[in-house]
């Protein structure tokens, strides 16, 4: 049993608190591809709402990965205030609803805000998961100015200023990877050339 994980039988009145730190390696379901994460912490309520269990709070933490200009290592925190409901088996749930109501249903399912559950606990380590890969930034920078990497020499240019600047601003650097195609198609002319 995880520490995220709650019997129904526990969950009454106004709800179970939850305040609990996960490492980040112990979130990663079996068979998912590494994930740069630390530490998640997961507070808020877990309450009975009628036939429903509805768990609101935040999901905060760090990812640790290497900038996307410069590759230095880098760690960024993220808060992100969730709210879900948890239904014992959800109507309609992986096949076509069987009316109308099922198919509102489905539409909550859609949206990530409708969580199914089986069996007599509430787990929710798979949906903190879900929440922690959704936050992960499209691109990681140590810092919005970040001057990343020179493309000719490899120098950090938030460190230091390489030698490569003239070339580069005189407009003589060319792509060597496309250097080929200069042979292939001699009559094309461009401002990279020699």
């Amino acid at each position: 049993m995880t520490t995220l994980q709650f019997p129904l039988a526990s969950i009454e009145g106004p709800g179970v608190p939850v305040d609990v730190t996960i490492p980040g390696e112990n979130l990663r379901p079996e068979g998912a591809k590494e994930f740069p994460v630390g530490p998640v912490t997961v507070t808020g309520t877990l309450a009975p709402s009628d036939e429903e269990y509805i768990f609101y709070g935040t999901v905060s933490g760090s990812i640790k990965a290497p900038c996307d200009r410069c590759l230095v290592d880098t760690e960024q925190g993220f808060t992100s205030d969730v709210a879900w409901t948890f239904v014992h088996g959800a109507p309609g749930h992986h096949g076509v609803a069987a009316d109308e109501e099922d198919a509102e249903d489905l539409d909550d399912l859609d949206d990530g805000s409708v969580v199914p559950f089986e069996g007599h606990a509430i787990d929710l380590l798979p949906t903190v998961w879900e929440e922690v890969v959704l936050a992960m930034p499209s691109k990681v920078l140590c810092s919005e100015e970040c001057k990343g990497l020179c493309p000719k020499c490899g120098a950090n240019l938030n460190r230091e200023e390489c030698g490569c600047g003239v070339a580069m601003d005189d407009g003589r650097f060319s792509n060597k990877g496309l250097a080929g195609l200069k042979d292939i198609l001699p009559k094309l002319k461009g401002p990279l050339e020699d």
